[in-house]
């Protein structure tokens, strides 16, 4: 008969060592339980927390427990962990050759409930998002992309090199026919670094100081240069270059001053996308790169000027996942704007899917800065 008037608080932090800290009820017991049975007691609802505290609700009284199980969920004993993030400019699900730039591998663990900001390492432009998983168990209660925001001032950065004018010292028609590595292919939105894509831009064989000018309109506060390199053949050369900044058209004249940004010895890895900051912020309305030697090949100029803050562009678009424990655990679920998983505001993959994944199309191309992900409450 002394199992009874039991009460069963909650605490995420220690209540004898914090004093501070606050329960939340889980249950009452009145009783009393029969001598050498065993009864399960159910929280009036799901209750988040580390430490159980059973006390006497009379406050005097003795407590005699042979064994205490505390339930949870069997997944709930995983890690909110092993995410990988990358961006695609192609449909990954559709375009089986889509190749995705990474933006950032979350390591983990989450705490229940919490919500996570993932920088990408470095700006990365695309239109589709994908998150996998290494293993069992991917679970998104809400996920924003975020992106620069046109109508919020600084400090981010955005590219406004995009289908500017473009000229160069030459342009390889012997090798690739006209237009197929023409100058402008640097500037039209395609971090491809494939040259038989027309997306890449490559100066004549033999011309032994090739530049490449881009010029964006008006003057800018220019930041740094993002340039993606090509890929398969030929990627070592692009090296031994400078990047330089003009408020006069330096091919118009000749005599205009140059501002140095960044000069760059070490060949680009091949299809890599690298960021190369000036030394100090310029400003200039023309970018020149020119080459010390033959050959000067780019995929992708992107010239990153002072932003505003970010904004979400993934909520309400349209979204896919390897799979879903439920109908109402969709992946649409994972861009509602709620998270509340209590409310069924989450996405949930199949426990039997050991490879799950989850993407958004974003519609259009963004140049996508980071991942806000809200993980599920009070469980999982």
């Amino acid at each position: 008969d002394r199992m009874a008037d039991l009460i069963v608080d909650i605490y995420t932090e220690h209540p004898r060592r914090v004093g501070s800290s606050v329960g939340t009820p889980c249950l009452t017991y009145t009783g009393p339980m029969a001598a050498g049975v065993t009864e399960r007691l159910d929280c009036s609802q799901p209750v988040s927390g580390r430490y159980v505290f059973i006390t006497k609700g009379s406050g005097s009284g003795m407590i005699q427990l042979c064994e205490v199980e505390v339930l949870v969920p069997f997944a709930d004993t995983e890690e909110f962990s092993d995410y990988t993030v990358e961006v695609f400019y192609e449909d990954p699900t559709t375009t089986t050759s889509a190749r995705g730039s990474f933006c950032y591998y979350y390591k983990g663990p989450m705490t229940l409930g919490g919500t996570g900001r993932w920088d990408c390492i470095y700006p990365v432009y695309g239109r589709y998002v994908r998150i996998s998983k290494g293993s069992q168990n991917l679970r998104l209660c809400e996920v924003q992309i975020l992106v620069p925001e046109d109508t919020v001032p600084p400090p981010y950065l955005r590219n406004v090199a995009l289908n500017k004018a473009t000229q160069a010292s030459s342009e390889d028609s012997v090798n690739n026919p006209p237009h197929l590595a023409s100058s402008d292919l640097a500037v039209d939105g395609k971090r491809l670094p494939d040259v038989a894509q027309m997306s890449c831009f490559l100066s004549e064989d033999g011309d032994m100081a090739p530049y490449w000018v881009v010029d964006l309109e008006q003057t800018y506060v220019i930041h740094a240069l993002d340039i993606t390199n090509r890929g398969m053949c030929c990627a070592d050369r692009l090296a031994s270059f400078a990047i330089e900044v003009f408020t006069q058209d330096p091919v118009a004249v000749p005599a205009a001053t140059a501002v140095l940004c960044h000069t760059q010895t070490a060949s680009v890895p091949e299809a890599a996308s690298l960021r190369f900051k000036c030394e100090r912020p310029i400003t200039g309305r023309y970018v020149r790169i020119k080459k010390n030697g033959e050959h000067l090949n780019l995929c992708e100029v992107e010239v990153l000027v002072s932003y505003g803050d970010l904004t979400n562009v993934a909520l309400n678009k349209p979204t896919s996942s390897s799979s879903n424990q439920k109908s109402e655990w969709g992946s649409d679920k994972a861009v509602d704007g709620q998270t509340d998983f209590n409310t069924d505001s989450c996405f949930v993959a199949a426990d039997a899917d050991t490879a799950p994944f989850w993407f958004v199309d974003l519609q259009v191309p963004h140049l996508v800065y980071g991942v806000t992900i809200a993980n599920r409450d009070p469980c999982c």
